[in-house]
């Protein structure tokens, strides 16, 4: 019914979003093979996900808001099998209803928001990491490589969550894998899971910008950082005077080792000064221009 009342609103209701219409026009641009026209900064990944949807169920925004809306309907569902999991089926029945019946869960099952596909795949990961299966087939494995890296292309802030579910992943590896080639073939299945969500989005990106988008959103390094750090510089000036010294670790790393040894103190103290300001803003917004990564420089700045 949500859904039906965004469809009769039709383009309008995609600025019930502040970023709707960007995520709209990108996955539009994306479908007509116009890549240079994509906003790469607002959730890239988003929009190639909706430019699929499009692609099989038409390039309208109705498409948007019924498809979404289906696919979150699985939400309510896969909280009641986590609950479940975890506590008894009342306890699931009661969880699954709320899930149902949340505003913001409904909201965020048919705005054209990032979150929005975020909804259903995190408890997803959570289901798959419950599993009561000693051992995660290839397939799930190569599954929550997947949904473990869209999660991140969509939401980079649940990183602290990814985290923790990776662990989570991982002791329950070292628990159950005694066998060395069990572990090769989780891992790479795992890994091939990855590659294939990041690949897509990096191939286009490279392809127009000779860059590649690991983090999910292009970041642009060459903003001028408002804040300054404890020597009186910001992100930026730490960057270009560390660039200055030859430490430029993604293009040059065989120079940038050496330079580290012949001023080791220097250098140190400028990555430090560019992590006070770089460290708090990737956790709050993860990709964000607050977000500078020194081994994601530019040869430009």
């Amino acid at each position: 019914w949500y859904a039906a009342y965004f469809h009769s609103m039709g383009d309008d209701a995609l600025g019930y979003s502040a970023d709707g219409p960007s995520y709209f026009y990108s996955a539009v641009a994306f479908t007509e093979g116009r890549f240079e026209d994509v906003n790469y900064y607002h959730a890239p990944f988003y929009a190639l996900y909706l430019s699929l949807l499009m692609k099989l169920f038409g390039k309208t925004s109705s498409t948007i808001y019924y498809i979404q809306a289906i696919l979150g309907s699985l939400t309510p569902v896969l909280i009641y099998f986590i609950s479940n999991r975890l506590f008894t089926k009342r306890i699931a029945f009661i969880a699954g209803i709320l899930a149902a019946m949340s505003q913001i869960g409904i909201h965020h099952s048919v705005v054209s928001h990032r979150i929005d596909p975020a909804l259903w795949i995190l408890p997803m990961i959570i289901l798959l990491c419950l599993s009561k299966k000693k051992q995660l087939s290839v397939l799930k494995n190569l599954g929550l490589g997947v949904l473990t890296t869209s999660l991140f292309y969509l939401a980079q802030e649940l990183l602290p969550t990814i985290i923790t579910l990776s662990i989570l992943w991982f002791f329950k590896k070292v628990y159950v894998l005694t066998n060395k080639t069990e572990w090769i073939i989780s891992i790479a299945s795992f890994t091939l899971g990855v590659f294939l969500i990041m690949a897509p989005l990096n191939f286009i990106f490279f392809s127009h910008h000779e860059q590649l988008i690991i983090l999910g959103r292009e970041v642009p390094l060459d903003a001028k950082g408002k804040k300054t750090d404890p020597l009186g510089l910001n992100s930026t000036e730490s960057q270009i005077q560390l660039k200055k010294l030859g430490f430029n670790p993604l293009i040059k790393p065989k120079e940038s080792i050496s330079s580290f040894f012949e001023n080791p103190i220097k250098i140190s103290k400028l990555i430090y000064s560019k992590a006070v300001i770089d460290a708090p803003a990737f956790l709050l917004d993860p990709g964000s221009i607050f977000f500078q990564p020194l081994i994601l420089s530019k040869e430009s700045i």
